[in-house]
């Protein structure tokens, strides 16, 4: 599954980083907040937010669980501090990739104790969505997980594109 998720998400950032002409992640939020959205931006934004429930691992998408779904999943053999540990680790992960998106594909300007009550609320929002489509959506089989990561792939390509050509 990381296999296909982490190149969109890796090409997503990387289309800001062509529109804002450098690597650095606090000009790329800038030049974002300054310039506002164009159809490249817009598009990498989709497929990054596409591929965040993928890398979260959750339903749909959490294949890894399928089969051992009624013995507790890839973490059968934790239990007590252990599995309360890989469960938190679970959580800073997602916590930290959708702030990470919330950063950089929306991105607001404002003094400190705002900026960041505007970001939890964003982080908060993404979390609600996952959850209606996690409580909406059964399991993909592979063929299918498969086939809407290549329309992703293709998405977060064509962004690419319009970002070199300057869209």
């Amino acid at each position: 599954m990381l296999l296909f998720t982490e190149p969109v998400l890796a090409f997503a950032l990387f289309v800001l980083a062509v529109k804002a002409g450098t690597l650095r992640l606090s000009e790329i939020v800038l030049w974002h907040a300054q310039n506002g959205y164009t159809l490249s931006t817009v598009l990498a934004g989709i497929a990054a937010l596409s591929a965040l429930l993928p890398y979260f691992g959750k339903l749909p998408f959490d294949l890894a669980e399928a089969e051992q779904e009624l013995m507790g999943g890839i973490l059968l053999e934790q239990a007590g501090w252990r599995l309360a540990l890989y469960r938190w680790t679970f959580f800073v992960k997602w916590f930290v990739v959708t702030w990470l998106f919330c950063e950089l594909f929306l991105p607001v300007i404002a003094p400190f104790p705002l900026s960041l009550l505007l970001l939890l609320v964003k982080v908060f929002v993404i979390f609600c969505i996952a959850a209606v489509f996690e409580t909406l959506l059964a399991r993909l089989r592979l063929d299918h997980a498969r086939a809407f990561f290549i329309h992703v792939a293709f998405f977060v390509l064509f962004a690419l594109a319009f970002a070199l050509i300057g869209s």
